[in-house]
């Protein structure tokens, strides 16, 4: 899971504004869950539905980023496991 810091990052270049209070509540299962923290708000619903009522149609996006973070962050650490 990429820290809050780079989701917000993520946000101001591509949104030019940061969704700081998405991102926590996206993530604040992880100090209960760990990794597995994921199984929470972490479908493109929930996190969508999150994000519009936080922020509207850029919380919608970051949402969808913050998703996007996540999961290539997870396949670069996969792969890279892979090789050994």
């Amino acid at each position: 899971m990429p820290k809050r810091k780079y989701h917000v990052l993520i946000d101001r270049i591509v949104l030019g504004k940061e969704c700081n209070a998405l991102h926590y509540i996206l993530d604040f299962p992880s100090r209960f869950y760990g990794s597995k923290h994921r199984k929470f708000f972490h479908s493109l619903e929930e996190a969508t539905l999150i994000g519009f009522l936080l922020y509207g149609k850029e919380g919608v996006i970051s949402a969808c980023l913050h998703l996007l973070a996540d999961n290539l962050e997870s396949e670069i650490k996969k792969y890279l496991r892979s090789l050994g």
